[in-house]
């Protein structure tokens, strides 16, 4: 997992950001002139700070996304957006951090762990070129052999005739050795949840609705709770259509008038 440097301090970070666990997303707060630094003109610095106020204040931070990852700049320092919350939260430099769901971009504070390295694998999805359904299963001289990494070594589960007694096997190491329940998931899970991303979706296990949301102009606006998740879906599509039909139309330009 991509990692940044060394973090700001807890109470840094708490001046700068404010955090919905609920959601997983940071939001920027209102800066004080103070923060602008030194200036040879109080009234320069109050510019600066009212200008970036009006910018930024109450707008969502870190949102960019690389491979998968919120992240941002803070000050001059690249930063991974669920490595500030941990720290934000706990006041902790995380060493790594593990998305439970495999869901990068779910930084909701139930979706997030500190981990070891070794932890950190024992929690992946299956690869797409897997053709057992299962990690460290394969066909091998007429039986189904199952394996486990473990203490730093492969460990041998056995050999057997059928698959799905292999993959039995496997997942029974899996528990005695501490792997997450989750390690294994079908990529597909991961799938829907990029989609749900793409249109602004999320389950909203609270009120065990789906709510949609759209962000225009800097600002999120929440368009409600529904019974599915195609409803939410529907919902945020006719929000972006709306937005589309009140975008100015540009206007025609005139053609000149071709030379001879």
């Amino acid at each position: 997992m991509p990692r940044s440097n060394a973090l700001p301090t807890q109470a840094e970070l708490k001046k700068l950001l404010r955090y919905e666990p609920g959601t997983g997303r940071l939001f920027w707060k209102a800066r004080s002139k103070g923060m602008f630094g030194v200036s040879d003109s109080s009234r320069s610095a109050e510019h600066a700070c009212n200008q970036w106020n009006s910018r930024f204040a109450d707008k969502e931070a870190l949102t960019k996304v690389n491979v998968g990852y919120r992240c941002g700049r803070l000050g001059y320092q690249y930063v991974l957006a669920h490595r500030v919350i941990w720290k934000l939260m706990t006041g902790e430099e995380p060493k790594e951090i593990d998305h439970i769901d495999g869901n990068r971009s779910n930084n909701k504070w139930q979706n997030l762990r500190s981990v070891t390295a070794s932890d950190n694998r024992r929690n992946t999805r299956l690869r797409d070129d897997n053709t057992s359904g299962a990690h460290g299963v394969f066909f091998h001289r007429q039986k189904w052999v199952a394996i486990i990494y473990a203490d730093g070594r492969q460990l041998w589960c056995g050999a057997f005739d059928s698959l799905e007694e292999a993959i039995a096997a496997r997942k029974a190491a899996e528990v005695s050795h501490g792997y997450h329940p989750n390690h294994g998931r079908d990529a597909s899970s991961e799938t829907a949840a990029r989609e749900e991303r793409q249109y602004g979706i999320s389950w909203d296990a609270g009120r065990g609705k789906w709510m949609a949301q759209i962000t225009s102009g800097g600002e999120t606006k929440n368009l409600g709770r529904f019974a599915t998740r195609e409803e939410a879906i529907a919902a945020r599509k006719a929000a972006e259509e709306e937005i589309m039909a009140r975008k100015p139309k540009p206007k025609p330009t005139k053609k000149g008038r071709k030379g001879r």
